[in-house]
């Protein structure tokens, strides 16, 4: 008879109770409850944060930062009465509060790319006054921002993955072109790579240079589709894979790796709420935003994620945060 010994090369351990931390995976004996335990993951859930001090929409952000440090930068801003501002502000967030940081060069909305982490950061392309598509990037160094080189085609409204250094600008749209391009960003230039299968744009991804996951967006006006399609980036190919269960555009919040990722929010006709996690091969509802919202950005990993900025009825400072702690439960025989 196969035992547990024999699979892992060690005994079961006791304990009193259970152990803390818990970790995915880890089995043991409760002494306490006399049963044998392990951990698994959690269902997860939003909760709110603390709010942006200027409420905005689509600006670019720190996709690969953490749920502890984050930053959102640019982004579209229409105060009433004051016209539209198209933002060159950049804040920062500690976990529980945001702080205003050094300025972007340009305003700019709706980039090709935002990506990096809060110490280095990748802004590029977009929409710039007096709303025409850029194709500048700038570059954060935690202290200032500085011109990098421009994209080879002028773009918006894209999907991004990666850090400062190793970076995708994925898709977007030369209004009223579509684009399925993509753009790869190596710290010193931008070169084109293998192109999505479907063009669209409002569309988000999060991953690696790598290994990347998008999904949604819209391919109007050559068609008049939103969508729930998915595709993945192995670092040469793009791949169709299983659809989401909930058609979603206009700039849904997105964060992890191409295997295990939360994708949340966005809209169709309204904003919705409800979140999707990928498990590398299927999409599963899991819990719903506390606002729904679109024209937002994400950040983080499944376990701990963050969702920030955005469009409710009107230009948006919420911040949601994403938890999914491991949690244990008790064997039973089948």
């Amino acid at each position: 008879m196969t035992t547990y010994k024999g699979i892992k090369g060690l005994s079961i351990r006791e304990i009193a109770g259970d152990p803390d931390p818990l970790a995915d995976g880890d089995i043991w004996y409760s002494s306490v409850t006399a049963k044998i335990r392990g951990a698994k993951t959690g269902a997860g859930a939003w909760a709110s944060g603390g709010n942006l001090n200027t409420a905005r929409r689509t600006p670019g952000g720190t996709g690969n930062g953490t749920q502890g440090a984050f930053s959102i930068f640019g982004g579209y801003h229409h105060p009433t009465p004051s016209p539209s501002v198209y933002s060159t502000a950049q804040e920062q967030y500690d976990g529980s509060s945001w702080t205003e940081a050094g300025d972007l060069n340009m305003g700019r909305y709706e980039p090709k790319c935002g990506a990096g982490t809060q110490t280095a950061a990748l802004m590029a392309g977009g929409v710039g006054t007096p709303g025409e598509r850029v194709a500048n990037s700038e570059e954060w160094d935690a202290s200032t921002w500085a011109e990098g080189p421009d994209l080879n085609t002028d773009a918006a409204a894209s999907a991004s993955a990666g850090t400062q250094t190793a970076a995708l600008g994925i898709a977007g749209s030369d209004y009223p072109t579509l684009e399925d391009a993509v753009e790869s960003y190596n710290g010193s230039s931008w070169s084109e790579i293998a192109d999505i299968n479907s063009g669209r744009y409002y569309v988000k991804g999060n991953g690696t240079q790598t290994a990347a996951l998008i999904s949604g967006g819209a391919s109007f006006p050559t068609d008049g589709t939103h969508h729930a399609k998915v595709e993945s980036w192995d670092g040469s190919s793009w791949t169709e894979t299983t659809e989401m269960n909930t058609t979603r555009t206009y700039d849904l919040a997105a964060f992890g790796t191409s295997t295990s990722a939360i994708h949340a929010g966005g809209a169709v006709t309204t904003n919705l709420a409800n979140s999707e996690e990928w498990d590398g091969s299927s999409w599963t509802e899991v819990g719903d935003l506390a606002t729904a919202i679109r024209y937002t950005v994400g950040g983080g990993t499944t376990s701990a994620g963050i969702q920030a900025s955005g469009y409710t009825s009107a230009d948006s400072n919420v911040t949601q945060e994403w938890t999914q702690a491991s949690a244990a439960v008790t064997f039973t025989s089948s």
